[in-house]
């Protein structure tokens, strides 16, 4: 199991340039092909006759502006991928609401590399709504980058929470690439009395030919 095929969303988003150097350091140890997908976003006009006959001009005039703040983004990540010689690259601009096309876009990739959204940044509200609708509901895993700190891919260190669960096996499971690349993953594991050292198969997983058997 490996990831052939990464997706990134780029945008005007401050943490965008971290983003896209992450995704294409991940691209280039997977030898996978890297889609940066800029989507315009889509603008909510009132839902009553008079009101949307006089934004008409403004509606139209915000699409565009939309428009050409996706192209700039699209451009944005090609000259990244050109300064890091990285050719294994596409951009896709498209006119959708973000969440929904970024889970169109899932469908035909293995990950997805998104960023935390900012409490302190504009647009937070709308970013965390985005990240919440793609974590639940992408086809694919998401790789969900912090806001804060510098950690470089691919990741050596790797801290897996584990409760037994179907979802936690499935997050492993969609994680297994990343995890095989790491030199050291903490598999921790707690209840409400305290950690569960002494849970049947509790352990630290290193080095990788132990996830091999997973």
């Amino acid at each position: 199991m490996t990831y052939r095929s990464l997706l990134v969303l780029v945008d005007d988003d401050p943490l965008c340039e971290r983003r896209i150097q992450t995704a294409i350091a991940l691209a280039r140890s997977f030898d996978a092909q890297l889609t940066g997908f800029a989507p315009t976003g889509l603008l909510e006009l009132p839902n009553t006759v008079g009101a949307a006959a006089s934004m008409a001009e403004f509606a139209q005039l915000a699409r565009v502006e939309l428009g050409e703040r996706a192209r700039s983004a699209a451009q944005a990540f090609e000259k990244a991928c050109e300064a890091a010689r990285f050719n294994a690259c596409q951009s896709v601009v498209m006119e959708c609401d973000v969440a929904g096309g970024l889970l169109q876009q899932t469908h035909s990739h293995d990950l997805l590399v998104l960023s935390q959204p900012d409490p302190q940044a504009p647009g937070y509200a709308a970013r965390k709504v985005v990240v919440e609708r793609l974590v639940l509901f992408s086809a694919r895993p998401t790789l969900l980058l912090p806001y804060a700190g510098s950690f470089d891919a691919p990741y050596q260190n790797v801290l897996v929470a584990w409760d037994g669960s179907r979802e936690a096996d499935r997050a492993i499971a969609d994680a297994l690439p990343l995890l095989r690349k790491a030199r050291r993953v903490d598999l921790v594991a707690w209840q409400e009395k305290g950690l569960l050292e002494g849970w049947p198969g509790f352990r630290i997983f290193s080095p990788n030919e132990q996830l091999s058997a997973y």
